[in-house]
């Protein structure tokens, strides 16, 4: 039964007369009814038709080596309709974890295209795993002179900073992103309070967390934040409530740490 749908589909997609388009559409359309072998067959015909390497790319995506020898084929040969594989295999070696063949992915990525704002980013997240902070701030930077206001660069680079124990800096990108929109609030606000907590400077950190749960009145970490920060200068009363508001809004599951902290915090 195979076979007759195969040899419709290449009936109906090429009518036979041009086997590397017949290999490309297969490898789309039904993937596990073309072979390694067949490709490689059309390529000794035509080796440098970028859809053929495409789709050995795809093919072969369990062998890294080849497969990555067939994108680069396929970029060379058409690199305006395939250069952004670069960035789609960065990001699905970033999401199997494997950092070290994302990255490179992505640096490629930035050759054919080095304005592409997501591929700074991913870099960045990359090396903030990696502990890498420099080594992020330094991609931010990069990304910053073509998206001098994306509010993600600023949320990452603050991150780094913070890592590096650089406060000033991080709270310099913390308080940017409150200046350009509302989608990174919630984060900026947490980790401002983060930066003043360490440098000392607890009413600011207050202040920045009562700001969190005033945005977000759900938000648990704005609660805990502060139930941690009044246990620490003795105030036993307000720290209780802030935990036992907690209580209110996580989960079963992470109901039993909270109720330690309430316990030793009350003693």
């Amino acid at each position: 039964m195979s076979c007759i749908y195969r040899d419709i589909t290449l009936w109906l997609s090429t009518r036979y007369n041009d086997v590397a388009n017949t290999c490309f559409c297969m490898a789309l359309l039904i993937p596990s009814l073309i072979t390694v072998e067949e490709c490689y067959k059309a390529l000794e015909r035509d080796p440098f038709n970028p859809d053929l390497h495409f789709t050995l790319y795809q093919l072969l995506r369990t062998n890294y080596d080849k497969s990555k020898l067939h994108l680069e084929k396929a970029v060379e040969f058409d690199p305006d309709k395939y250069s952004f594989l670069y960035f789609a295999g960065g990001n699905l070696y970033y999401k199997k974890g494997d950092f070290s063949k994302a990255a490179e992915y992505l640096w490629k990525a930035l050759k054919y295209n080095p304005s592409d704002r997501d591929v700074y980013s991913l870099l960045a997240e990359i090396y903030l795993r990696e502990n890498k902070n420099n080594t992020a701030v330094k991609v931010l930077k990069k990304g910053l002179n073509f998206f001098p206001d994306y509010s993600l660069y600023y949320i990452l680079m603050g991150s780094a900073l913070l890592n590096n124990a650089s406060i000033r800096m991080a709270l310099e990108c913390f308080s940017k992103i409150l200046t350009l929109d509302k989608e990174f609030k919630k984060v900026a606000l947490f980790k401002l309070g983060l930066c003043h907590l360490i440098s000392g400077n607890y009413k600011c950190a207050i202040d920045a967390w009562n700001e969190l749960i005033r945005s977000f009145p759900s938000e648990v970490r704005g609660y805990y934040s502060l139930g941690f920060i009044y246990d620490v200068l003795g105030d036993k009363d307000t720290s209780g409530e802030y935990f036992h508001k907690c209580l209110d809004l996580v989960s079963k599951e992470g109901r039993h740490i909270l109720k330690e902290k309430i316990v030793k915090s009350e003693r």
